[in-house]
């Protein structure tokens, strides 16, 4: 048994202006992600979409920064659904929940009707003990 206190993580969304002086710190987690996507954007895209309002950045700090995310929201006919595009760093485990509390608290206060995420095989195991569900698999042939 240890006396050690708990660790306190912080969420916090990065506003647009501020994305580039944080993009060094977060690019080498964003590039770990970009490696297991489908390809469809580089981190030069997501940058651009940070600095253009087309997605949002969060930083997970405890003090030291340990996880980054990128979300962002589409209204779609009958819908309004905000998505975390990118979910990167070491420890889920330990952050995971202060992470996903945030932004379900973020996506609410927009009136979004869900929260989904996009990512690997292994994430609706990390997730549905938050609440998520697997709702359908993607599939694709390049052309």
């Amino acid at each position: 048994m240890t006396d050690e206190a708990p660790v306190s993580f912080q969420v916090r969304p990065v506003p647009p202006a501020i994305v580039p002086a944080v993009w060094p710190q977060v690019l080498p987690m964003i590039k770990a992600a970009l490696a297991h996507s489908g390809g469809e954007r580089e981190p030069g895209d997501i940058l651009q979409m940070l600095t253009t309002d087309a997605a949002l950045l969060w930083l997970v700090m405890d003090p030291a920064l340990v996880g980054c995310c990128v979300t962002n929201v589409a209204q779609w006919p009958r819908k309004k659904i905000a998505t975390a595009i990118i979910i990167a760093g070491d420890g889920w485990d330990d952050w995971g929940a202060s992470l996903a509390e945030a932004v379900i608290a973020w996506a609410r206060d927009l009136g979004c009707d869900a929260l989904d995420g996009w990512g690997r095989d292994g994430w609706p195991k990390k997730l549905t003990p938050l609440g998520f569900k697997r709702l359908y698999q993607v599939v694709r042939l390049e052309l």
